[in-house]
C-alpha cells in the first residue's frame, strides 16, 4: 500500500503479521497485541484490551502504563473527547472490530478483506460478496445495522460471534489444525438384530477434479461415524456404502466450513445417488441420526433441512431470509451436507 500526500509518500508492505513501512521492520502483530522494534535491536511489548465485538478500546505496555485508549459509537466513529493517546507513542491505527483503520488522504476506512467501511456512514462501499444470502437488507450495510450485536469478520455477512471465534479462524496455527485431522475410513456397524458389518467409504472427485479423501477435523470425522453406526441401527435397508463427494475441496461459498475441514458431503448411499434415491430410508436414516449427534451443526438434505438442531425453514423467518433458505434447500435435494461447530 502507498499512501501519497502533499508532503511525503508512505510505503506500507504487509508479511503475515509482519508491518514494514520503506522496507524496514514497523510492528508485529500478535494474538494479545504488537512488538514494536526498538533502537539498538530491541523491543517493546504492547497489549490490547477488547470489548465482545474486537473492538481495541486500551492499548498498554509491558509496564503497565495505558498509551492509547480509543471509545466509539456503536458503527465505528471513534468519540474524540473520550479518547486519549500518549504522545510518544507509535499510534495504533488497529482499532473499531481490531481492523485496521486507514487513513490516507483523511478517508478514516476500516479495511475488512473483501470491503472498505466507512464508519461515517455506517455503510460499506461496495455490494456484499454474499449480498444474495442477505437480500432482505441492503448489499451495503454492515452488521444487518444492529453493529451491538452482531460483527461483520471479512466484510462478507454480518455473524452472532465474538473475537475468540474470529481468533479461532485467522491465528489457528497449521500445528493445532493438525494434531486435530483425520481422514474418513470404512465403518464398523452393528444392525438392529446385532449383525455386524462394514460400511465401506468411497470418494468422488470434487468439483475441481480434486479428491474428496482429505483430512477433515476429527469433530466431524466422530460425528461421521457416530451417525452412521445409529443409522445402520435403524434403518429398514442394510447400509453396505457410502459414496463422499466433498471434504475440504471443491467449490463452495466463501462463508462454507469445507475448507476448514468442518463439512462433507454425502453423494450415494449403496451404490445410488442421493438425486436418484431422494429421501429413501436410508438417507433418512443417516440425517436423523446425524442430527442426534452433539457436535452437529447443518443437517442438509432432502429428508431435513437443520441447523444447531432447529428447522432451517420456518414461519419465523422473514419473506426475504425464506426465500433465500428455501434456495438453499433446493441445492441440497442431490447430497446431504453435514457440518460440525
Amino acid at each position: 500500500m502507498t499512501e501519497t500526500s502533499q508532503r511525503t509518500t508512505t510505503t506500507t508492505d504487509y508479511s503475515g503479521s509482519f508491518v514494514y513501512e520503506f522496507g524496514e521492520l514497523k510492528q508485529i502483530l500478535t494474538s494479545e497485541g504488537r512488538i514494536i522494534p526498538e533502537a539498538g535491536g530491541q523491543y517493546s511489548y504492547e497489549y490490547f484490551l477488547k470489548d465482545h465485538l474486537g473492538n481495541t478500546r486500551v492499548v498498554f505496555n509491558q509496564n503497565g502504563e495505558i498509551v492509547q485508549d480509543n471509545s466509539y459509537y456503536p458503527f465505528g466513529m471513534e468519540i474524540e473527547s473520550l479518547s486519549f493517546q500518549s504522545t510518544t507513542h507509535q499510534e495504533n491505527k488497529y482499532l473499531y472490530n481490531g481492523k485496521e483503520l486507514q487513513d490516507d488522504f483523511e478517508l478514516d476506512w476500516y479495511d475488512y478483506g473483501a470491503r472498505m467501511y466507512d464508519p461515517a456512514l455506517a455503510r460499506f462501499h461496495s455490494v456484499d460478496p454474499l449480498a444474495e444470502t442477505f437480500n432482505a437488507q441492503s448489499p451495503y450495510h454492515y452488521a444487518l445495522n444492529n453493529p451491538i450485536r452482531y460483527k461483520d469478520f471479512f466484510g462478507m455477512g454480518a455473524e452472532e460471534k465474538g473475537k475468540e471465534e474470529e481468533e479461532k479462524r485467522q491465528q489457528q496455527t497449521n500445528q493445532n489444525q493438525k494434531t486435530n485431522e483425520i481422514n474418513l475410513s470404512d465403518v464398523e456397524v452393528t444392525d438392529k438384530e446385532g449383525n455386524k458389518s462394514t460400511v465401506t467409504v468411497k470418494f468422488k472427485n470434487t468439483s475441481d477434479g480434486e479428491s474428496s479423501d482429505n483430512e477433515i477435523k476429527k469433530d466431524l470425522k466422530d460425528a461421521f461415524d457416530g451417525a452412521v453406526k445409529e443409522a445402520a441401527k435403524n434403518s429398514s435397508e442394510e447400509i453396505t456404502d457410502i459414496t463422499i463427494t466433498a471434504t475440504t475441496n471443491g467449490k463452495h461459498s466463501k462463508t462454507s466450513r469445507h475448507s476448514s475441514g468442518k463439512a462433507l458431503d454425502i453423494g450415494g448411499v449403496n451404490g445410488k445417488s442421493v438425486k436418484d434415491i431422494g429421501d429413501a430410508d436410508p438417507v433418512k436414516a443417516l440425517q436423523k441420526a446425524f442430527d442426534g449427534q452433539k457436535s452437529a451443526r447443518e443437517n442438509f438434505g432432502p429428508s431435513m433441512m437443520k441447523k444447531s438442531g432447529k428447522s432451517y425453514i420456518n414461519d419465523n423467518l422473514s419473506e426475504g431470509k425464506k426465500k433465500a433458505r428455501k434456495k438453499v434447500k433446493k441445492q441440497h435435494q442431490d447430497h446431504i451436507h453435514w457440518s460440525v461447530d
